[in-house]
């Protein structure tokens, strides 16, 4: 087998096939989402998005390299894809290395087009008033009461 760590990620053919395998996984992990209740969703989501984040922060490098213990590619690979389909679900979905994935993309379409608006900044709370003018606490020194 050739040596394919060391290339540029977009000559490297381990790439193509993780991409090709996330293809498939993350949209089949995405139905066994939506197979389940709404609070079932919700709690799975949670542990996947965890589980999913812990792992391949701690072992992505498996999908890159390998591994000699059996089964840790497809342990660190199943916890990218479940990861990815419980990211599917959020607003606007998730995009990783250039594939997307959502479960409303008409909702993607608009936070993709709403993007690049400036944050409204929300206007602080005047707190109270006398007559239109502020009423604020001053501080006075014991010696001057």
């Amino acid at each position: 087998m050739p040596d394919t760590a060391h290339l540029p990620t977009v000559d490297n053919p381990a790439h193509d096939s993780l991409l090709i395998a996330l293809d498939c996984a993350v949209p089949l992990w995405m139905l066994q989402l939506r197979a389940e209740t709404p609070a079932a969703r919700e709690h799975t989501r949670r542990l996947w998005a965890q589980g999913g984040a812990s792992i391949v922060a701690s072992q992505g490098d498996v999908l890159q390299y390998g591994s000699k213990r059996p089964g840790e590619a497809a342990k660190a690979f199943n916890a990218l894809a479940q990861g990815l389909a419980a990211l599917a679900w959020q607003p606007g979905g998730v995009t990783f290395a250039g594939r997307h994935w959502c479960v409303d993309h008409d909702a993607c379409a608009t936070a993709d087009a709403t993007a690049g608006e400036p944050l409204h900044e929300p206007t602080p709370d005047p707190g109270p008033t006398f007559r239109g003018r502020p009423l604020v606490d001053v501080p006075v020194p014991p010696e001057v009461l």
